[in-house]
């Protein structure tokens, strides 16, 4: 029986062997990108940030501690219309990227 997801939940969460071929193909990988879409809203009472939730930031943490080893190799985007924000921690949000025809 399908169940309710509500748009800021993540569902993703292998288990068994799928998990172990994720982790071995992220083992052989130079980086692994996690690239998440910000939709924006065209409401002016409500202010859309290209900023990672509360659930990107437990979500990345969650995958960079699944195996230590990985960690460093894994980059975290929040995407939204023409940036792009690269984040890790709560505590350290990284480079603000812009799509070239808005450089």
């Amino acid at each position: 029986m399908p169940g309710l997801r509500l748009p800021f939940q993540v569902t993703y969460n292998p288990k068994g062997s799928e998990r172990d071929d994720l982790l071995a193909a992220m083992r052989r990988a130079n980086w692994v990108l996690h690239v998440h879409n910000h939709p924006s809203t065209q409401s002016k009472i409500y202010i859309s940030l290209c900023e990672p939730s509360r659930n990107d930031i437990s979500f990345a943490t969650h995958w960079k501690c699944v195996d230590p080893q990985l960690g460093n190799k894994m980059k975290f985007f929040v995407i939204q219309e023409e940036t792009a924000l690269e984040y890790a921690l709560p505590s350290r949000l990284g480079e603000r990227w812009l799509t070239e025809k808005w450089l």
